[in-house]
């Protein structure tokens, strides 16, 4: 596992991460996202704060909609 985060921080600190896809499905997850959580930081998002109220559910819907 650490062995394959460090080779996707080598990507991120190399590349032009506007143009970089690290998945197929990247631009649909992200509009789903953005739609799913519209105000949602994701500059500083904390583990209290999608857990949180109905957040769980929410956040746990919203990981197995992209479940293959």
């Amino acid at each position: 596992a650490a062995e394959r985060a460090n080779v996707h921080m080598n990507l991120l600190m190399c590349c032009d991460t506007r143009v970089l896809r690290l998945n197929k499905l990247q631009d649909v997850i992200h509009a789903s996202f953005r739609n799913t959580f519209p105000d949602l930081d994701v500059h500083k998002v904390t583990e209290v704060e999608l857990k949180h109220g109905g957040m769980k559910e929410k956040w746990h819907d919203f990981c197995e909609s992209f479940k293959e």
